[in-house]
């Protein structure tokens, strides 16, 4: 096993610095429009454990529970409303939450929200993917852990972080408006160009399914109804580095 921990280290720093970002969000936009069935079929089950993200499971947490319920209690599970926001302790609940949680709180909402035969489909795709961890690491300890559960802790800590600092400014009055849950952050330093313009975060909580290349135009024509709104709005920053001042004062 301590043969395996440079190597490994090395390999989940190059694959969070490098290709976390790059490649969630490209499979987040491509779950709300796909364009090739196939490719979001290979991308869901075959590259999708390989970030930490269990078979074919994202649609369920991020398309029928996140953006259907928009961030409001109780049954997005994901909601931010009930913590203290500038608080690390609380974010860090927050994580465990759905690090440990999401298995039986997804299935749950998912048979509340949507169907029993849903929440079946899913749970068999999350035993499905615990019992193929548990049976590759039997035989290739290293490569399971390296390659499959450490991406697992990793991801969903980034992925908490990301939509903690999207959903860190609520308005406690209007928490249900999309000018009020999100805020936009664009320019240089957004990381816009890597994350497929996610920055345009109000607009996509507005419409899952604009294309990302049409976000920036949409903001433009339309900046003075947000503004009017009183939508938040950051240049030069992205939402991690919102989320990292925010809870450090």
């Amino acid at each position: 096993m301590a043969y395996g921990i440079l190597p490994g280290w090395i390999y989940i720093t190059i694959k969070m610095l490098v290709f976390i970002g790059r490649f969630i969000l490209l499979f987040h936009y491509t779950t709300h429009n796909s364009t090739c069935p196939a490719l979001t079929w290979y991308s869901a089950w075959i590259i999708s454990p390989f970030f930490g993200l269990p078979f074919d499971t994202y649609k369920y947490h991020h398309i029928y529970m996140h953006h259907a319920e928009n961030n409001q209690r109780p049954w997005d599970t994901t909601t931010t409303l009930p913590y203290q926001r500038d608080n690390f302790c609380h974010f860090l609940a927050y994580w465990l939450r759905h690090a440990v949680g999401v298995s039986f709180e997804l299935p749950y909402r998912t048979f509340m929200r949507r169907s029993a035969w849903d929440a079946f489909v899913l749970v068999t795709k999350l035993v499905s993917d615990l019992v193929a961890k548990y049976v590759l690491y039997q035989y290739y300890p290293n490569a399971t852990l390296w390659l499959l559960i450490v991406p697992y802790w990793m991801t969903t800590g980034a992925l908490m972080f990301g939509n903690f600092s999207q959903h860190i400014f609520v308005d406690p009055e209007k928490f249900d408006k999309n000018t009020h849950l999100t805020y936009n952050c664009i320019g240089k330093g957004s990381l816009n160009d890597r994350i497929f313009n996610d920055g345009y975060h109000i607009l996509h909580h507005e419409n899952g399914k604009l294309h990302w290349d049409k976000l920036p135009k949409t903001f433009g024509e339309n900046w003075k109804e947000y503004d009017a709104a009183g939508a938040f709005c950051f240049k030069g920053l992205d939402f991690c580095a919102v989320g990292f001042f925010v809870m450090t004062g």
